[in-house]
C-alpha cells in the first residue's frame, strides 16, 4: 500500500482536496496513486458523520479520499456522503469525482476504452448534465438538467493542461506504471487489458447470446475505426448522468445528443454535484451498449486517477482558509493570545467557549463580531446556542445580545469545524475562563448538576 507516515500529525483542517470515488475499485487506484498515506483523524464524539475516509498526501496536497456506499438507497447516500465530506473537511478548495463511466464515441470524438473524459463547459452546460431532468415536447425531449459548471479552478488549469499535452504526452502510463511498480500486487487487476478486447459494434446492433465475450456476435457489425497506439487519450466535454445504467447503443446515443454531445454517461455525478461542487473524471470502462463488459473497468479506473493526479501538478500547495479565519479569531480576542505556543490545552468549546464569548461582547459590544459574521459555518441550528447564552446570566448588554448569539455561533461552529469539539487554546483563555463561574450557570434550573468535561479538564479550568 502507499507508505504510511505514523509521524504526520495533522487535522481536518490540513486536508485542501477531496475526491469521492463512486466504487471501491476506484477508490483503490486513487489510494495507491499516492506518495504516502496518513493515519485517521479521531472521529468527533457528537459527529454523526460515520463515513471511512482515506487520507494522503499527493505531491503538496493533503487528499481525503472516500467512496460512495451501496445499496438500495444509492441516491441519498451519495448525496449525504458528498455533504459529509464537505462538513468534516473544512479547508477543502478542490474536489473531484473520480472513477469509470461508459463512453459515447462519435465520428468527432474518437473515443476508446481506457480513455479519459474530464468534464468541462461545453455549449450551455457547465460540463455535467442530468439527462432525467427535462420535459417532452412535439420537438422531442428536452432536457432542463444543466447542473453548476464546473469549479474556475478546473476551468482554469484545463487549458494550460490541454497546451502541455500538444506536445508532451499526457501521463497516464507514467502513472500507472509507477504505481503497479509500488504496489505489484495490483497488476494482476489493473494491467491494461489487450487492443484487441476493444470492439465497438454498431449503436442498433444488439449483443448475441448471454455474458461476455461476444463470441455469438456478428463481426461485420463491428465499426472500423483508424489505428490507435494504445495510449489513453483525455477528452474535454459534457458528462451525461442519471439514475439509469445505459446498455443499449442507441439509447446512448439519443441521450447525448440531447445532452448536448455528451461524451460519456454515468450515474452518480448528477447527485454528487448538488453538494459537492467538482471537476468529474472518467474512465472509459465500456460503450453503455449490450456488449458492454467488466473487462476493461479496472485499467480505466487507474486511468482515471492517473488523470486526477495529472490534473493535481497543474496547482501548487493550497493554504487552508480555515487557518487564517482562526489566526483572525484569536486576534480579535487577543493579539497576544494569538501567538502564545506554551502550555496549549485541549478543551470542550461547548462548554469553554460560552464564558469566552460572554467576555467579549460585554467588553467590545456589538463591534466585537463584526469580521466574524462572514466566516463559513456548516448547517448547525442556532437553538441550542441560544439557549445556552440565556442560561449562562453572563453580564451581556441587552442592545447586544442578537450579536453574541450570533457571536458564539460563530466561534463554536468555528471550533468545530478546525477540530471537531475541540480547540487548542492558550493560557489567556484560561484566565478568561477563570473569571466566570461556570457550573451553576450552566443549569440554573437545576437540570443537571454534573459537569461533562473530564476530570482532568475540570481541575485544569477552575483551579
Amino acid at each position: 500500500m502507499a507508505s504510511v507516515n505514523l509521524k504526520t500529525h495533522l487535522t481536518h483542517n490540513d486536508y485542501t482536496v477531496a475526491v469521492i470515488c463512486p466504487l471501491e475499485l476506484d477508490l483503490t487506484a486513487v489510494r495507491y496513486m499516492l506518495d504516502e498515506e496518513h493515519p485517521q483523524l479521531p472521529v468527533p464524539a457528537q459527529s454523526r458523520d460515520r463515513t471511512a475516509y482515506i487520507l494522503g498526501r499527493l505531491g503538496p496536497h493533503n487528499l481525503v479520499i472516500t467512496t460512495l456506499p451501496t445499496g438500495p438507497a444509492e441516491i441519498n447516500t451519495a448525496a449525504a456522503a458528498a455533504v459529509n465530506i464537505t462538513r468534516a473537511f473544512p479547508a477543502v478548495e478542490l474536489r473531484l469525482l473520480v472513477g469509470i463511466a461508459g463512453g459515447v464515441p462519435s465520428k468527432q470524438h474518437d473515443i476508446r476504452l481506457g480513455d479519459v473524459v474530464v468534464s468541462a463547459p461545453a455549449g450551455t452546460s457547465g460540463g455535467v448534465v442530468c439527462y432525467d431532468l427535462g420535459q417532452e415536447t412535439t420537438d422531442g425531449f428536452e432536457m432542463k438538467g444543466h447542473l453548476a459548471p464546473v469549479p474556475v479552478p478546473w476551468t482554469s488549469m484545463m487549458p494550460v493542461m490541454q497546451s502541455t499535452h500538444r506536445k508532451h504526452s499526457n501521463r497516464v502510463a507514467e502513472y500507472i506504471s509507477l504505481m503497479l511498480h509500488r504496489h505489484p500486487e495490483l497488476s494482476r487487476v489493473y494491467r491494461q487489458p489487450p487492443g484487441a478486447t476493444d470492439v465497438l459494434f454498431a449503436s442498433e446492433y444488439h449483443h448475441v447470446g448471454e455474458g461476455a465475450p461476444c463470441t455469438g456476435c456478428n463481426k461485420r457489425h463491428i465499426v472500423s475505426r483508424a489505428h490507435r497506439a494504445p495510449k489513453s487519450q483525455i477528452f474535454y466535454g459534457i458528462v451525461a448522468s442519471g439514475n439509469r445504467v445505459i446498455r443499449n447503443g442507441v439509447v446512448r446515443d439519443s441521450i447525448a445528443r440531447d445532452a448536448g454531445g455528451a461524451l460519456c454517461i454515468d450515474m452518480q455525478a448528477a447527485v454528487v454535484m448538488k453538494a459537492f461542487e467538482c471537476v468529474v473524471i472518467r474512465g472509459i470502462a465500456n460503450y453503455c451498449d449490450s456488449h458492454a463488459s467488466d473487462e476493461w473497468n479496472a485499467y480505466a479506473a487507474a486511468a482515471a486517477a492517473a488523470v486526477a493526479k495529472e490534473m493535481l501538478t497543474y496547482f501548487g500547495p493550497i493554504e487552508p482558509r480555515v487557518k487564517f479565519h482562526t489566526q483572525e479569531l484569536v486576534r480579535t480576542t487577543s493579539r497576544e493570545a494569538a501567538y502564545a505556543e506554551s502550555s496549549r490545552t485541549m478543551i470542550d468549546t461547548r462548554i469553554f467557549m460560552n464564558p469566552i464569548c460572554g467576555q467579549i461582547v460585554a467588553s467590545q459590544g456589538d463591534s466585537a463580531s463584526e469580521g466574524l459574521i462572514a466566516l463559513p459555518k456548516p448547517q448547525a441550528g442556532a437553538h441550542s446556542e441560544y439557549q445556552l447564552l440565556t442560561a449562562l446570566r453572563l453580564p451581556v448588554p441587552e442592545s447586544s445580545f442578537l450579536g453574541a448569539m450570533k457571536l458564539m455561533d460563530i466561534l463554536h461552529d468555528t471550533c468545530e469545524m478546525i477540530t471537531g469539539l475541540t480547540l487548542r487554546l492558550p493560557p489567556f483563555f484560561q484566565q478568561l475562563h477563570r473569571q466566570v463561574p461556570l457550573i451553576t450557570q450552566l443549569f440554573p434550573h437545576g437540570a443537571s448538576t454534573r459537569d461533562p468535561r473530564p476530570e482532568g479538564t475540570r481541575k485544569l479550568c477552575l483551579a
